[in-house]
């Protein structure tokens, strides 16, 4: 019987992707298991894994794949886009796959755990959220140096009073309907009524959102007017910095049923109100 690993495809926009990674590291590490990763980009996903992030050094038996084009054929989730193909080499390649339709079948991460723990040989596991937790387990990587140093820049003026607010638009039907913009102006106007001094911080998808805010917020908003883009490297970096700009705040309001709102506040285990 081969001995135990475990090869993570995280999908999904970069929250999703960012928990995936990160459970499966933290899962790994604790069973002393060897963790392979591979990062392919598509339409909402522009950027490779390294042009984002460096791994912890402290961390044994990780590694991070950005993925070339023949790796579409033999370790992407099988599709129709690549006719289905890599589920035929993967039979072969590992022991046990976990794909995204099973992923809903199991209810609960402790249903995903139980999976992976019963499993045996080599492991393959798509997967786009939260699943196993670990103290600290955010620090297991970190934006690249560029990155940070952009985050710095774009940090130096908040006021002692800073709070985030991460709108969400145009890739999210739940998140639109569930968190109006009505929503985040009353939060707005409660914040600056008990802190007179306070800032905000907004990031959003929406241009249109960002203007109307502008409109009302004055000189109190501090934000981002870079083009949002999911399909390229520097749209993606942005979203990084905007991740980690929001995690600089003292609370964040944010979208419902976002990722991206949740990884934001738990990066510095900040309060997060959800409408």
């Amino acid at each position: 019987m081969a001995s135990k690993s475990l090869t993570l495809v995280p999908v999904g926009g970069l929250g999703n992707r960012i928990f995936a990674i990160v459970s499966a590291i933290a899962y790994c590490a604790e069973r002393n298991y060897p963790l392979r990763i591979l990062w392919f980009r598509d339409w909402g996903m522009g950027a490779r894994f390294h042009d984002l992030f460096e791994l912890n050094e402290e961390l044994r038996k990780v590694s991070v794949l950005d993925a070339k084009w023949y790796h579409s054929f033999l370790f992407d989730k099988p599709r129709r886009k690549n006719l289905w193909i890599p589920r035929l080499f993967q039979s072969v390649f590992f022991d046990k796959r976990i794909y995204e339709k099973q992923l809903y079948q199991l209810d609960k991460s402790e249903d995903i755990v139980s999976e992976l723990d019963e499993a045996k040989g080599h492991v393959y596991l798509i997967h786009f959220a939260k699943f196993y937790e670990k103290e600290n387990f955010l620090e297991a990587f970190r934006p690249v140096k560029s990155l940070r140093d952009a985050i710095a820049m774009r940090t130096r003026d908040f006021s002692t009073y800073t709070v985030g607010m991460h709108v969400r638009r145009t890739d999210n039907t739940r998140a639109i309907q569930s968190s109006p913009l009505s929503w985040f102006i009353q939060q707005a106007e409660r914040e600056i009524a008990l802190h007179p001094d306070v800032k905000f911080y907004v990031a959003t998808d929406s241009n249109k959102d960002k203007q109307s805010l502008k409109a009302i917020l004055g000189n109190r908003m501090l934000t981002s007017w870079n083009e949002v883009r999911r399909d390229t490297q520097d749209g993606i970096k942005d979203a990084v910095i905007e991740l980690y700009t929001l995690s600089k705040t003292q609370k964040i309001y944010g979208s419902a049923y976002s990722s991206y709102s949740i990884l934001a506040s738990e990066l510095s285990n900040i309060p997060l109100i959800l409408s």
